[in-house]
């Protein structure tokens, strides 16, 4: 056990020597007895804790000295241990003369151990492990075996100890060249500097549950944590078991602890000097005895955090910005309980004074002012600065301390400019139990008559919870401009609510929104049956019910010239994602920081089976909300906090796009409704939101409703198909059909026109054409098509035929797809256009190398397939994949694509179809009758198109 010993004895301990200054050429020297002389001086001294992770010399309190006529040995006490290392004796440049003669390394009266640089004879250290090395003697030595019996004594290596431990120590003996002779001297005549390369380590948390022990700790939020554990009696080493770690979580707030350190751990450009730095690292030595939250103050000072406690845990935080995360108003503090003070700075000259590294950690000190608050205060006498100190006992850089007490003295004098410090003041007022959830140290703010402009933003520096559950809340302002100086996250301000109206009947915002969304007539989309869900105190709160508002998110299918490629794959797990896109050339509108998107490949998801590629998500960069974004890198993100894994934004999923693959910008329209007290509660009489919006398809729609106390939560109903091929979300199309009929034998014409022009802009849901009387002698085929200069040009819209079909003829063009591919009719389904069908006329091989494959479709010998897009081969099937077209042959019946899986003969092959064509108003509609059976062509033709 004696290895697991603590405490720290030094004892006199003798040693016989020849003296060096007595005899002629070596013979006849005298023998002496020269015993060490212990310093009981230091016994009432702290063990100092070192913290660094680059060499740093520090002062050893020496324990025990004893000259031994050549030499000098000492034992110094380095710091509470275990440390990981010690630097290697070395000389370096630190003049840059281009000679290395500078000496770094443990020294003692400024010399090297007597064996360098030849060897390390004369130089032991122990880095204070617990239990002791079993070689980590705390005691001087002596050349050879001269226990004599002594059970006190111990014989190891080539030397013998006194069999003394000193276990949770770090310690080094160093025995350096002496003049001949006794020197007589007493160990404090001496000095002993110990050069650390890597100091304490401890506990480091990557999230609740998740910890590793080490390397060297600097930074000062874990300093701080694993301060707290060792007073709390948890003295955890790397050997620290679960059940100790998670006894630890209980003491600390995990999280706020991670995100704390993360801000130290920013890389940042210095403030002095060139390149960049961590933004606060912690290296020092402390070496006072002081109470844990003087310690913990002075350790976060290094990085400009704080400290509180929130339900029995230590809970860290570090002043970076003046974000707010909580709103006052008068409709939340306690009637005439605001008071207002101007704030008095009691400083605008602030010195730091720390341990320079960049001089060998001597101290010096960096000091900022304000000149212009100077003059202000000092009026027509000049300037007057009010000067303070401040003390970092672990920073180490200009660049360091610049950054702490520029930042400092902003807080102090309330902001940068005169504006600033005109509005900046010590706040005050009294709240109810609601705002239990703020804490001191955190940023809120006040919207108040009496503020300054109206409103303003605090620090929490004090908060009490009185007997009859009121809160006190003091705080000092803050601004933005303070913060200017620190890296870190500066998460939007939380916005003040309007004051509510006085009711009698609600007690606060109406609860949750439930309902069913609904595609109605005429392009109108509705969330029917709506039910407004209690709150916790069972209270539904729409007696006073104002209004209803709902927002669509869309894609406008009118307007579907902004869309923008994706030059490269993208995979479903980078989150948030940085790809080159090219946008439309020939779009005027343009995309912007904060747009929602949709891409939409309609090729099957091989993350999800029986799910379609179809993702929203929103561009976050390059640049600030608002900003355009042109072709070039665009930043997607596509989960938020609380979305569950593998979703993206809206409710889709996270999934694989190919190259090429376009994207569009959803649209949002806000429908706002007033309503009548009693709207929300007529019996028999559902409650229900309608907007009209056609031509429009819309991926989610959010709900929420409104009364005195303002709005309850939004409820987004997300409204994606992903099981669906072609179209993401619910179609409002605007219900017009376009019809024409030809009476008689159906037979080969073309130019066939309507009697009627397009007279609402709208997308189209379907094409289709029956006959009265079928054939199954073979099958006819149609071209519909529209023109915009009256018939002079025409351009495609739908290929589409009756395939043949035995023994009963079909007498639709989308029999084929109903009977056999399982699609509801025009009149059910939400699906598009394009019912011609296309299939694969030969079985197809897969091969890395392009290929030219042979269709057969409806449509005489034309394919409507486009080179540069993509088509679905064997869609719905197990092996349904997505290929680009390189280059097609409408005459031949062909196209050219890279193929990744086997196709047998008879497989589909489908154009991609969203968003669907637009018609325009006054635009001509025509159709050609291609091709018809023989000798029974059918009768009575007629031509529908759906909008």
């Amino acid at each position: 056990m004696k290895r697991y010993y603590g405490g720290i004895i030094a004892e006199p301990q003798g040693v016989r020597i020849k003296d060096n200054s007595t005899g002629v050429w070596g013979f006849n020297r005298a023998n002496i007895t020269s015993t060490s002389l212990v310093a009981d001086s230091i016994y009432d001294q702290i063990v100092p804790e070192i913290y660094t992770d680059g060499e740093m010399p520090v002062n050893c309190k020496i324990a025990a000295g004893r000259d031994e006529s050549d030499f000098y040995e000492a034992l110094g006490i380095v710091g509470e241990g275990p440390i990981i290392a010690y630097t290697s004796s070395h000389y370096e440049d630190l003049d840059g003369d281009g000679t290395a003669e500078t000496f770094v390394g443990s020294t003692l009266d400024g010399q090297a151990h007597h064996g360098y640089p030849a060897n390390n004879f004369g130089l032991r250290q122990c880095f204070g492990t617990d239990p002791a090395g079993a070689t980590d003697f705390f005691s001087l030595d002596q050349s050879g075996n001269t226990t004599g019996g002594d059970w006190r004594k111990v014989y190891s290596g080539n030397s013998t100890y006194k069999d003394n431990f000193a276990a949770g120590t770090a310690f080094i003996v160093i025995r350096r060249s002496d003049a001949k002779g006794l020197q007589l001297s007493k160990p404090g005549d001496h000095a002993m500097i110990g050069n650390v390369l890597q100091g304490m380590s401890g506990w480091v948390w990557t999230s609740p549950g998740v910890r590793t022990h080490g390397p060297a700790l600097t930074n000062p939020v874990w300093i701080a944590i694993n301060m707290l554990l060792r007073a709390r009696g948890l003295r955890l080493g790397a050997g620290a078991t679960t059940e100790q770690l998670d006894l630890a979580e209980t003491l600390f707030d995990v999280d706020a602890a991670i995100a704390a350190a993360s801000i130290c751990n920013e890389s940042v450009t210095k403030l002095v000097g060139t390149g960049s730095e961590t933004q606060f690292k912690f290296r020092g030595v402390l070496q006072e005895e002081k109470p844990l939250r003087d310690w913990l103050q002075e350790v976060l000072m290094n990085c400009l955090g704080y400290y509180t406690f929130a339900f029995g845990k230590l809970k860290i935080g570090i002043r970076v910005n003046s974000s707010t995360v909580e709103a006052f108003t008068a409709g939340n503090i306690l009637f005439q309980s605001l008071q207002l003070a101007p704030l008095k700075p009691s400083f605008n000259h602030l010195t730091a004074n720390f341990a320079d590294q960049d001089y060998q950690f001597v101290n010096n000190s960096v000091a900022v002012y304000d000149i212009d608050y100077a003059t202000r205060i000092g009026a027509n006498a000049g300037p007057l600065f009010l000067k303070s100190q401040v003390n970092l006992c672990g920073t180490f850089s200009k660049s360091q301390a610049a950054r702490i007490i520029s930042t400092r003295l902003r807080e102090e004098l309330g902001g940068i400019s005169a504006a600033e410090w005109k509005a900046a003041r010590m706040i005050s007022f009294r709240t109810t139990v609601l705002a239990l959830n703020t804490e001191p140290g955190m940023v809120c703010s006040m919207t108040h008559t009496d503020m300054p402009g109206g409103s303003g933003e605090f620090r929490v520096t004090g908060w009490k919870l009185n007997r009859d559950f009121s809160i006190d809340i003091q705080g000092r302002t803050t601004t933005d401009s303070m913060y200017d100086l620190v890296n870190g996250p500066k998460p939007a301000d939380v916005d003040a609510w309007p004051v509510p109206e006085e009711i009698f009947y609600d007690t606060g915002v109406p609860g949750i929104v439930t309902g069913t969304p609904k595609l109605t007539d005429y392009g109108s989309f509705a969330v029917d049956a709506i039910e407004i869900q209690p709150d916790a105190a069972g209270n539904q709160n729409i007696a006073g019910a104002t209004e209803i508002t709902m927002g669509l998110y869309y894609v406008d299918e009118i307007a579907t010239d902004l869309w923008a490629s994706l030059d490269a794959a993208i995979d479903a797990a980078t989150n948030p994602v940085t790809v080159n896109c090219t946008v439309n050339p020939d779009t005027s509108r343009v995309f912007r920081v904060g747009d929602f998107i949709v891409l939409n490949d309609e090729g099957a998801d091989a993350g999800h089976s029986g799910r379609r590629s179809y993702e929203c998500a929103q561009i976050v960069g390059p640049g600030d909300t608002g900003d355009v974004v042109p072709t070039g890198s665009f930043q997607i993100q596509r989960a938020y906090p609380g979305v569950d894994p593998g979703y993206a934004t809206f409710g889709t999923f996270r999934c694989a796009h190919l190259a090429g693959i376009r994207f569009y910008k959803l649209d949002l329209k806000i429908f706002t409704m007033a309503v009548k007290r009693g709207f929300f509660r007529t019996p028999g009489l559902p409650p229900r939101v309608v907007a009209t919006l056609p031509s429009a398809s819309i991926v989610a729609a959010l709900v929420g409703v409104a009364n005195h106390f303002g709005y309850g939560p939004f409820t987004v109903f997300p409204l994606s198909h992903h099981n669906e091929p072609y179209m993401p979300g619910d179609r409002t199309c605007s219900g017009g059909a376009y019809t024409f009929q030809i009476q008689g034998p159906l037979s080969a014409q073309e130019n066939v026109a309507m009697p009627m022009k397009v007279h609402d802009a709208a997308s189209i849901r379907c094409v289709f054409a029956y006959v009265q009387q079928g054939t199954s002698d073979g099958q006819c085929a149609f071209l519909v098509k529209f023109s915009r200069d009256d018939g002079a040009t025409w351009q495609s819209l739908e290929y589409m035929g009756i395939a043949q079909a035995l023994p009963t003829a079909y007498k639709n063009t989308y029999d084929f797809l109903v009977y056999n591919e399982g699609y509801g009719t025009p009149e059910t389904r939400r699906l598009p256009y394009n019912d011609f069908g296309i299939m694969l006329a030969d079985p197809v091989t897969a091969t890395e190398s392009p290929q030219t494959v042979q269709v057969a479709s409806y449509g005489a010998n034309r394919l409507g397939l486009e080179v540069g897009e993509f088509v679905h081969v064997g869609p719905g099937t197990s092996n349904e994949e997505y290929v680009k077209v390189s280059a097609a042959h409408p005459d031949n019946q062909t196209f050219t694509a890279i193929f990744t899986n086997d196709h047998a003969a008879g497989e589909n092959v489908r154009p991609t179809i969203w968003p669907t064509p637009i018609l325009y108003e006054g635009d001509a509609l025509a159709f050609d009758t291609l091709s018809v059976a023989s000798p029974d062509p059918g009768s009575d033709l007629t031509v529908v198109i759906q909008t």
